[in-house]
């Protein structure tokens, strides 16, 4: 009889990783628990897998066995000492800080679920993740760092935005109505030590940023030799009357994947594995429909420039299983097995049961 693969569960929030501040970041930690609960749903539903879960007392979990981490002790050490009694380890954890990598580092490539440590290192900087892509010929925001080039007129007269160069999500996120004040916030930032990127809002005016409307973003499942579009998804994201950016959601599915624009988008995500070929499982990549405003590479009106690329499972996995048929989670098993640990039954019969089910490549 072959043993069941023994799986561990790490969501950043949910399990307490924000400290005694955890219980106080309603909108964090409800993110966080939507993402843990629906990719442990996927899990329990595998015959063959054996789950525990890391839990918090703000986000307590019963229907499985539970971990929490002891006061005091780092997250990192905590799981690299816990990750030798699981065959596999899933993360599910924000970039900033460099926590997702730490994280990865700590566990080990031959247990980790998801993007190598490549990926996510160039991911957990938007400049380094924008000049990858550039390097790609990939249509990315035109950025400004204090040693680069001035932008030309016509672009320091249009939005600019700062925002932390390793942030997940909205985070200390601005929008400047021109060049010289964002250039002085982000100037401010870097002054006290805080990693800043500085860029030209792609989308048109302010009052095109405040009826957005087209901040878009794609969710990916990457396999070493192929990448399928799973969703094109809108970000319901508002600009406050002081620039702020506010997160506000994702609706799933907002853009069909067999029109014009998705095939367009479908390409892309060829091309964006192609240039971080880490890429491994759940993806997300935010993008935007551009207007003329110039990128670094001066795309045409509408075309996509990609903003970030999120190597992890973003709130745009809640509900994907129940939508495709398929056990994703089955399936992100399998994308990258672990090559010292044998294959689990149930990720295999998850895979040949997805083959036929792939979008347009």
């Amino acid at each position: 009889m072959e043993r069941n693969t023994k799986v561990l569960l790490y969501e950043f929030i949910s399990a307490g990783g924000l400290g005694a501040a955890t219980a106080g970041q309603a909108s964090l930690l409800a993110q966080g628990i939507s993402m843990r609960d629906a990719v442990l749903t996927d899990l329990m539903a595998m015959d063959d897998v054996q789950v525990t879960a890391v839990d918090c007392p703000a986000a307590p979990l019963h229907q499985v066995g539970t971990i929490r981490v002891p006061d005091g002790v780092q997250v990192a050490d905590f799981l690299r000492e816990l990750a030798a009694d699981f065959d596999r380890v899933w993360v599910i954890a924000p970039e900033s800080d460099g926590i997702l990598l730490q994280l990865c580092e700590a566990i080990g490539a031959a247990r980790w679920v998801g993007c190598d440590a490549d990926s996510i290192r160039v991911a957990s900087s938007k400049q380094a993740t924008c000049a990858r892509l550039a390097a790609a010929g990939i249509a990315v925001p035109w950025g400004w760092a204090p040693e680069g080039e001035e932008p030309s007129a016509a672009l320091r007269a249009g939005p600019w935005i700062v925002k932390p160069d390793d942030g997940a999500g909205a985070e200390q996120t601005r929008v400047f109505a021109s060049f010289a004040p964002a250039r002085d916030e982000a100037l401010r930032r870097i002054s006290c030590g805080q990693p800043t990127r500085l860029e030209a809002w792609v989308g048109g005016t302010l009052k095109d940023a405040r009826d957005h409307g087209d901040a878009l973003s794609l969710s990916l499942l990457c396999r070493p030799d192929r990448t399928e579009l799973l969703s094109i998804n809108r970000q319901r994201i508002v600009l406050a009357d002081d620039g702020a950016v506010q997160y506000r959601g994702v609706d799933i599915d907002a853009i069909p994947l067999d029109c014009a624009v998705g095939g367009e988008l479908c390409r892309l995500a060829q091309r964006i594995h192609a240039a971080l070929p880490g890429l491994v499982g759940f993806v997300g990549v935010d993008l935007v429909l551009a207007s003329a405003r110039e990128t670094e590479a001066d795309p045409a009106r509408g075309d996509p420039v990609v903003i970030e690329v999120n190597p992890r499972v973003t709130c745009a996995y809640v509900g994907q299983s129940v939508r495709r048929g398929r056990n994703l989670a089955a399936e992100i098993l399998n994308a990258a097995p672990a090559a010292t640990l044998a294959p689990c039954p149930a990720v295999a019969q998850a895979r040949d049961a997805a083959i036929g089910a792939l979008s347009v490549q």
